[in-house]
């Protein structure tokens, strides 16, 4: 009998995948009932395989692994760091000279993506620029009770604020100014009601991709004080989604990286490591999502591929769809050279993997600023990327970088969540010039391995923290000691 309901789960999986990708003749609507009840009830791994991400070589070629860095951004090894102190929300987390501000850097989550990573460096570099600061952490409802310790700050002092106790943690501790990242709403409407500053930062406009959410924004933001964007592009693509937002109040700060958690490894041992020889690798840092467009990249690969028979692409992430993850998969074992493509998932050292690279290279549909993108530069690679928030920033347009090709969708301002859906599994518009990026670099792979240090330098100096704490810390000081407030 179970081995009977295991084939008819495997037939089941199979006609959801390929009604997923083909899109069945029926209306929208209705065809988003059936995929919700069926990826709720379809086992996306079939026939009790754990797993089907290729597996990373077993031994790592280094001495001292205590520093791995794992996941996708810049800085990894603060893992290492010790464990903030995790305080009771009626603990007093400031120091008693009430001569400098104090700032409350507050997030909703606590994974150590992008968005948690630039609220770490506020942290810990604020203090340096006048502002004593306290992480608190607000939970989302759709992030759960995460384990806090999975933030590591180095003598920061950190809180878990739930929704009941925000108002009264504001009206004893009285931060003089709040630095939101991904904030819940209630922590917006407590802020403006204890009448205290506050500044969020636009990692990205997922939330405004659904038209439904614009009209709540707009009633939401009249309790904000200001926004930090972190690219132009999502500065332009809030300010089109609330168009009655004041563009003086919102200001774009790019993000940095600090060099001193970059750790570069030996190239010819992190090649070994990946059974490498003159092969010419790309790298793309991605979660297995629909924002990175993974099966868009594998399709045009294989264009690559047969232009340039000893390229390679490897992609390392987390599958965060797996019904998408199967999708991308079972394309890459339909193509003649499915040898070429190495899906994997999260990457045991990010830095022997770049090391081990010849390129970088994201095809999303949208990103705020890819912290991927940024550290593959930091290692000296040209990378090729779609046209998306922080793209241009970071490449620039005179290809001594590499390349921004056109977004997957065209318009990257006009990108949402039903054109991606809709896009996914289509040849998609920058299909020809992705391809003809990623060819060029190859051909230019002489030129590119010279230029690795000078990119690698160059990067240290347009990325510098320090800059990027300046600017935050002006906003915030501003935000803090201005009459007139928003």
């Amino acid at each position: 009998m179970s081995r009977l309901w295991q084939r008819f789960r495997d037939l089941a999986f199979d006609m959801f995948l390929w009604g997923q990708r083909y899109r069945w003749p029926i209306p929208a609507g209705a065809r988003g009932v059936v995929h919700t009840i069926l990826a709720k009830t379809i086992d996306p791994t079939p026939a009790g395989t754990p797993s089907r991400v290729d597996e990373w070589p077993r031994s790592l070629p280094l001495g001292d692994q205590s520093s791995l860095r794992r996941n996708d951004s810049p800085t990894r090894e603060v893992g290492v760091l010790p464990a903030a102190t995790i305080r009771s929300t009626g603990d007093p987390p400031w120091p008693a000279n009430r001569q400098r501000l104090r700032c409350m850097v507050a997030t909703g989550t606590l994974d150590l993506g992008g968005l948690e990573i630039v609220a770490l460096f506020l942290a810990q570099g604020l203090p340096s620029h006048g502002l004593d600061t306290v992480v608190a952490h607000t939970p989302l409802a759709r992030s759960g009770d995460r384990a806090a310790d999975s933030l590591r700050l180095d003598g920061v002092p950190m809180v878990r604020i739930p929704e009941g106790d925000i108002r009264q943690w504001l009206e004893t501790q009285r931060p003089d100014v709040i630095s939101m990242h991904c904030p819940p709403d209630w922590l917006v409407a407590a802020a403006a009601d204890a009448r205290i500053p506050t500044i969020e930062t636009l990692h990205g406009a997922h939330d405004l991709l659904e038209k439904d959410t614009w009209p709540r924004e707009q009633l939401r933001s009249q309790q904000i004080t200001g926004f930090v964007a972190v690219s132009e592009l999502v500065r332009r693509q809030y300010l089109r989604a609330n168009p009655g937002y004041s563009p003086e109040c919102i200001v774009t700060i790019p993000n940095g990286v600090d060099d001193h958690h970059i750790i570069h490894r030996n190239r010819s041992q992190a090649r070994a490591w990946l059974g490498l020889r003159d092969e010419f690798l790309f790298v793309s840092l991605a979660r297995y999502a629909l924002q990175k467009n993974t099966f868009g990249l594998v399709t045009a690969f294989s264009d690559v591929a047969r232009a340039c028979p000893d390229a390679h692409l490897l992609i390392a992430g987390a599958v965060i769809d797996p019904f998408y993850f199967e999708q991308v998969r079972r394309l890459r074992d339909s193509l003649p050279c499915a040898g070429q493509i190495h899906l994997h998932g999260p990457c045991p050292d990010v830095s022997t993997l770049l090391a081990a690279a010849d390129a970088f290279v994201l095809d999303s549909f949208f990103e705020g600023w890819s912290l991927a993108s940024m550290e593959a530069l930091f290692a000296g690679l040209p990378v090729v990327l779609s046209e998306v928030g922080g793209a241009r920033e970071q490449v620039g347009d005179d290809q001594r970088r590499g390349f921004v090709v056109g977004n997957p969708l065209g318009d990257p301002e006009a990108v949402d969540w039903p054109s991606m859906g809709s896009a996914r599994f289509c040849s998609q518009i920058n299909r020809a010039v992705l391809i003809e990026a990623m060819c060029a670099v190859v051909a230019d792979r002489d030129h590119w391995r010279e230029a690795r240090e000078e990119l690698k330098a160059e990067s240290v100096s347009r990325f510098s923290i320090d800059a990027c704490l300046q600017r935050y810390a002006e906003v915030l000081t501003r935000a803090a000691t201005s009459v007139n407030r928003h």
